[in-house]
């Protein structure tokens, strides 16, 4: 019988995961579901329907000879989730992370918040504000203001290892093996998940820097609170449809924007005061030389 899932990308999350699915995505043997991120072991609600529910809502496509993937970012970051996955799925599969260097990781998390009115304050000011936040322990504030924490990945890192095996996870830099050696780590990782290579388009370029046009439609899609948003879920349509709708909403809704961007001596000063002592514990842990992102 054939696992149900073979491998996952769990993030990190603003670290190219999307334009790395896109390319995976059209390889021959290799099955990803429609919707990139299929949530199930970070969601109670959802995983409490089991995993028939999950397979059966979002991976209905034909998988006959193929490998079956998901790419879900927030699974690196939440601590329960990697326990979630061996219970369900067994330690016989493969992890992919791919990480960026921390700080500007959070800077582009603190735009897409922005982005989507989630976030009302400044850089600075949201970073102050983090801890208190994030005490409150909600799932809504961990995932839109968790922008320090979320780089802090030795800890991350070290539960996928410690419960799938240093041989099965497979750790990729945004900066130097998606952007500079696109190329070499496609086939890396076809021959980690053990399909037959095949070149892959590798130009793609997802979530480019954009901004809404409308902001009150903005709001619609992403404030659970908005009141055209609770009427529009009382619809007879599936969760999934509702979802296709709304994502082709929100790409209508862009424009191109501007990419802001901290000056170099901004990162520099972040990096040693938030980020240093962890890289240099991924270093020792993953046994890599990190000194690009110093």
């Amino acid at each position: 019988m054939s696992k149900p899932i073979d491998f996952i990308c769990v993030g990190a999350q603003k670290a190219g995961t999307t334009s790395l699915h896109d390319i995976l995505k059209k390889h021959p043997n290799i099955y990803l579901p429609e919707r990139k991120e299929a949530h199930f072991f970070d969601i109670d609600e959802r995983f409490n329907k089991g995993l028939d529910w999950w397979m059966e809502t979002f991976f209905q496509g034909d998988k006959i000879n193929k490998k079956t993937g998901v790419f879900t970012p927030e699974y690196l970051y939440l601590k329960n989730v990697p326990e979630r996955i061996e219970n369900v799925l067994g330690n016989d599969l493969k992890i992919i992370i791919v990480l960026r260097q921390p700080v500007k990781r959070a800077y582009s998390h603190y735009l897409m918040s922005k982005r989507r009115g989630f976030e009302t304050e400044d850089f600075k000011t949201a970073l102050e504000k983090e801890p208190a936040r994030l005490k409150e322990g909600t799932y809504y504030n961990n995932n839109h203001f968790s922008y320090i924490d979320r780089g802090l990945y030795y800890n991350q890192i070290k539960r996928y290892v410690d419960t799938f095996g240093k041989e099965n996870v497979k750790v990729f830099l945004f900066e130097k093996d998606i952007i500079k050696n696109n190329d070499a780590t496609l086939k890396t990782i076809q021959e980690f998940i053990d399909v037959p290579y095949k070149e892959l388009e590798s130009a793609t370029k997802s979530n480019q820097a954009s901004e809404p046009k409308l902001k009150w439609l903005r709001n619609i899609i992403f404030n659970k609170n908005n009141p055209v948003k609770k009427l529009l879920g009382y619809l007879p349509l599936s969760d999934d449809f509702k979802f296709k709708i709304a994502s082709k909403i929100n790409t209508i809704n862009q424009k191109p924007a501007e990419a802001e961007k901290l000056t170099p001596q901004e990162i520099s000063q972040l990096t040693n005061t938030c980020f240093l002592d962890d890289i240099e514990k991924v270093e020792q842990l993953l046994n890599i030389d990190l000194s690009l992102w110093k």
